[in-house]
């Protein structure tokens, strides 16, 4: 009974468990740990689909082991792809990485199960244990990464990027092509290498760590601009609120710089930052992004961005 009990449980949760593959997750401006650990659900669901057919089906139990296999990732591809079909009708992005991430799971799943043959009983399970480490790691690999870059941000606040760790990338999206770069940097050893694309837009934006600017006087960053002809790129601030201002112009801040060749730097007052919207103060304890972008550019142009930092009055000077 306890048994039909725990069974009718676990097919209950399951089917529960199901939506959250086709529902939306967190918002792209949560914490990239929450967003990356939220993907992971996604592997543990298929560790949870594989034991449940190999508990339930007794002719999947009865096949040969190459038999299992097929049949498993056959199963988990089929509702993979179709999950993610459905999200993609519905407005959504198609993500082969959550269809690699149910494979993962299925994948771990039956090497928990010990679904496969792998010589000595000694030797096999420590290869086995292994395998599923290793894959663990693989899947895992971006939450942890982010769980880290976090916490790095967190110590070097008020800093917000200097790129001197590779994990801070994650920080950041682009219309182009982004790397870090050590070839070329303001004051340590790295800086972001972007390339800005001949759209009309073309940003590169931060929405990750960027904390409380309460209490700092400037917004300070550099730019490296390698070519001869001047680059006009623009600065863009907004908070979370702006949305509920219908992402009006108006109500975020908007600032063009020329980059002259060769290092420029430049300091925003935060208060430019805060008076910027023009019906209310921006909320400097709700910054949601800072981005900055060229305007239809004739062909691509490279730039390199550092020392994006906050500053206080007391020691605002220039480095």
């Amino acid at each position: 009974m306890k048994k039909t009990i725990r069974g009718i449980i676990l097919h209950i949760f399951f089917a529960g468990a199901l939506i959250f593959l086709v529902i939306d997750g967190p918002g792209y401006n949560a914490a990239r740990s929450i967003r990356t650990g939220w993907d992971l659900g996604h592997a543990v669901l298929f560790i949870l689909f594989t034991y449940i057919l190999y508990r339930d089906w007794k002719k999947f139990r009865d096949k040969a082991l190459i038999l299992q296999w097929v049949l498993v990732l056959s199963f988990t591809a089929l509702l993979a792809v179709a999950t993610e079909g459905i999200q993609y009708y519905a407005g959504r992005q198609f993500d082969l990485f959550d269809i690699l991430r149910d494979l993962s799971g299925s994948v771990i799943g039956m090497l928990l199960l010990g679904k496969v043959d792998l010589g000595g009983k000694k030797a096999g399970s420590l290869t086995r244990v292994l395998l599923i480490i290793i894959l663990a790691g693989v899947t895992t690999r971006s939450f942890f990464l982010s769980i880290a870059d976090e916490y790095i941000a967190t110590r070097q606040f008020p800093v917000l990027a200097n790129f001197e760790t590779p994990f801070e990338i994650g920080r950041w999206r682009a219309d182009g092509e982004i790397s870090i770069s050590s070839n070329i940097s303001r004051s340590a050893d790295s800086s972001l290498k972007i390339e800005f694309t001949k759209k009309l837009f073309s940003p590169v934006t931060m929405n990750y760590s960027l904390g409380n600017w309460e209490g700092y006087d400037t917004l300070k960053f550099s730019f490296c601009n390698p070519d001869t002809a001047d680059l006009k790129v623009v600065c863009r601030v907004h908070d979370k609120e702006h949305i509920k201002h219908g992402n009006a112009y108006s109500d975020r801040f908007n600032r063009s710089f020329i980059l002259k060749e060769g290092w420029n730097t430049f300091a925003v007052p935060v208060s430019d930052l805060q008076n910027a919207p023009s019906t209310r103060e921006m909320n400097l304890n709700r910054i949601e992004e800072i981005s900055f972008f060229s305007i239809s550019l004739p062909a691509p142009r490279t730039a390199y961005l550092d020392d994006l930092l906050l500053m206080k009055r007391t020691n605002s000077g220039e480095n």
